[in-house]
């Protein structure tokens, strides 16, 4: 069985040691797809509950998307500084990531992977513009 789940969330990132518009501060419309591969549940009937994935999509919506420690340039600590300040909405990027959308994807997918364990085939795509995508 095969479920698919579109979304759409805002958010603003900047991408430190980047030389280009992208390292200002900015934001985009993201949107995107999950789809699922694997079994139903006997119980369930569901490959997984809609309403899960919601779940992890919606705590980036409306956020400051900062990289993770160690590889955010001086301007992201800066901006990650008044963002506890003035206790804004942030999302911390896992150990190793940045604010792309190719690590974006990467931490949707690896969120349901520790979910549904290695029976399941998941593929996340991401949008960050219109003519832009991340798939993994």
């Amino acid at each position: 069985m095969v479920i698919s789940k579109d979304f759409r969330f805002e958010a603003a990132h900047m991408l430190s040691y980047y030389d280009g518009p992208c390292s200002n501060l900015h934001g985009h419309s993201y949107t995107g797809c999950v789809r699922i591969t694997g079994d139903t549940g006997a119980r369930t009937h569901m490959v997984l509950d809609f309403n899960i994935i919601k779940s992890i999509i919606d705590k980036w919506d409306h956020a400051l998307l900062i990289s993770a420690t160690g590889i955010r340039d001086d301007a992201e600590e800066a901006l990650l500084k008044w963002a506890i300040t003035y206790n804004k909405k942030v999302v911390m990027m896992p150990e190793g990531k940045k604010c792309t959308a190719e690590d974006m994807a990467t931490i949707i997918k690896e969120q349901l992977e520790e979910m549904l364990g290695s029976d399941h085939v998941i593929s996340v795509s991401l949008k960050e513009t219109a003519t832009s995508v991340a798939i993994v």
